[in-house]
Formats: C-alpha cells, structure tokens, sequence
C-alpha cells in the first residue's frame, strides 16, 4: 500500500486491501482501478463482486465498528479514497452529493449483500447461474421489454455465481443452444429475461 494525500491511498494489483472477519474503522471509494470482493463460504472462497471507478466498499464499517464481512483484493492497481469518522464530516461538508449517495449506497448495499449470498445459498448451479444473470440484468442496458445487454464474461458469471469456470462454460453453453441467451465476445445477451425468470421460478420449486 502507498499513500498519497491525507484521503488517497493506493494498492497495487494482488494486494489485500482488507480480510473478511478483521475489525473495520474505515471505508473506500475507488477513484482508479478495480477490486474483488470476495467471502468464505463452505470452506472456499467465492468471489462476490468486481467492482470499479465510482463504486464504494467497507462502508458499513462507518456504521458499526464491526468485523468485516468480505475480503477486498486489488483486481489491477488501484487508487483509493480512503474515508473515515474523523474523515467523513469534511468530505461531505465538502461534497453533500457524495453524502447522500454514500447513503443511498448503504441502503442498496445492505439489499445487494443479502441477494448475494442468497444466490449462493442456492444448492443447484443452474438456479445460482439463472438467478446471478437476472441480478445482473436489474442493472443493465435494456434493448427493449426482453432483450437485456450484459457486459460480462463467463469467467464473471462463474465468479459471481460461485461454481467453476467449466461449469459455469457448460450451462451458459446449454441455454445459448436452447436459444435463451446468446454468447459473444462483447458480453452476453438475454434474449427474454421474463423467460429466464419464469426458468428460474419454476427450477426452485422443483
């Protein structure tokens, strides 16, 4: 880690930014680069969520001292502003909009960690597979009603689903056959995400 100003501080890629069970006093928005959010579950670890410029982790630390609840890796070099309680009231005297999304981001942060893990509490990959691409998809470009853009590879899907590259190559492959999705080099589309969502309701009560 090297610091720069009083808030920046930089890691460089493969560098721990913080362990999932440690204390947490502070909190990071990234301003370059990417980090991998990744727990423990079953005795492996799976990774949670890649996420990059804009994007805030370890904020729940602000609220309740408690351990943290990921570890946090440096997916490329990256610059961090690091944020916290002496901190805080100077940025967001400085930049109230800042503030008021940190507070959004709680409260959406609080509803993403739970579908999360709920994800990967599902014992059957193919529903972990369906409902990781249907999480995504809530966030995605939409080209109309059904069609639904996703800029991710099948590398990014088996990491955010917690299966393995194979398994996750083999029911992606499954489902672009049966015409549901289509596999490209930009990323994957959805060709009726209603459809996926009526595959996946109808899987879990099986």
């Amino acid at each position: 880690m090297e610091k720069s100003d009083s808030f920046e501080v930089r890691f460089n890629e493969g560098d721990i930014i913080f362990c999932e069970f440690e204390p947490g006093e502070e909190m990071y928005v990234i301003k370059e680069g990417k980090v991998r959010i990744t727990k423990i579950q079953n005795n492996k670890e799976k990774t949670i969520d890649i996420i990059g410029p804009g994007d805030m982790f370890g904020e729940m630390a602000l609220i309740d001292n408690d351990r943290r609840t990921a570890t946090v890796i440096a997916e490329t070099d990256v610059t961090l502003i690091r944020v916290d309680k002496n901190n805080f009231e100077i940025l967001a005297k400085n930049n109230p909009q800042w503030a008021i999304k940190l507070l959004k981001s709680f409260s959406r942060r609080i509803y993403d960690a739970k579908r999360k893990l709920r994800i990967l509490s599902i014992k059957d990959i193919d529903t972990r597979i369906l409902e990781t691409l249907i999480m995504l998809s809530e966030g995605a470009a939409k080209e109309d009603e059904k069609t639904v853009f996703l800029n991710v590879t099948v590398e990014d899907i088996a990491h955010w689903s917690g299966v393995s590259l194979k398994e996750a190559e083999e029911i992606l492959n499954r489902y672009s056959r049966m015409g549901k999705i289509v596999l490209d080099k930009e990323g994957i589309k959805i060709n009726n995400i209603m459809d996926l969502k009526r595959l996946s309701q109808n899987k879990q009560k099986i």
